[in-house]
């Protein structure tokens, strides 16, 4: 008898031990998560919004040296877009009479096809297009996938002509924040964020961090 209450006490000694591990791993689990979240979500709008204004200022010029083909859909070159895709990124082009279209895009449907004459949503279109804004937002349908999205007017002499689109899927940045979780756990006690391999300083593109 005394034997099985001694058990029984090393059972309750022991699970006291275990307890407190258990709760700290999940508090901790639970602010890492929060504060992976924050931090890629931040930084996923930053590296969008850089990647575009690169991408808007690589149009202008392209538009001032050869002309609006691209805008019009008379010229396709997709060696700069598709340049992006080694960061993750989807690019479009929106030009044609009323610069709200698809007309150069790395984006693709379920076939395989580029998504090419297609239009933005009528909220794009108003806050870009009619007044000139630039607009992001996450969980933005796009050809049946889940994006953050980065939109901005694309400008000549002072018109606004079309618009340039930089965008990244939902599951691709849920997987970095799952990743980053797993190095704060693993390296909680290194001090600060550890950022699983999102560059968001580029120019044109190449990365200049």
């Amino acid at each position: 008898m005394k034997q099985k209450r001694g058990l029984d006490m090393l059972k309750m000694l022991m699970m006291f031990g275990v307890l407190p591990t258990l709760a700290v791993t999940i508090i901790l689990t639970i602010v890492a998560s929060s504060t992976a979240s924050t931090e890629v979500e931040s930084l996923t709008y930053e590296k969008l919004e850089t990647a575009n204004v690169a991408f808007n200022d690589y149009m202008k010029r392209v538009i001032a040296e050869e002309g609006d083909g691209m805008l019009t859909g008379e010229v396709k070159d997709y060696s700069y877009i598709d340049g992006f895709k080694n960061l993750n990124l989807e690019l479009t082009l929106f030009g044609g009479p009323n610069g709200d279209t698809r007309m150069l895009t790395s984006l693709k449907d379920a076939s395989g096809s580029r998504i090419e004459g297609t239009q933005a949503s009528s909220g794009v279109i108003s806050s870009v297009l009619g007044s000139g804004a630039h607009f992001s937002s996450d969980n933005i349908d796009i050809a049946g996938r889940k994006y953050y999205v980065d939109y901005l007017p694309l400008s000549i002499d002072g018109k606004t002509v079309g618009m340039t689109f930089v965008g990244e899927t939902m599951d691709n940045v849920e997987k970095v924040e799952k990743e980053t979780v797993m190095k704060l756990l693993l390296n909680r006690g290194s001090g600060g964020l550890y950022y699983h391999n999102y560059p968001v300083c580029l120019k044109d593109q190449e990365i200049q961090c």
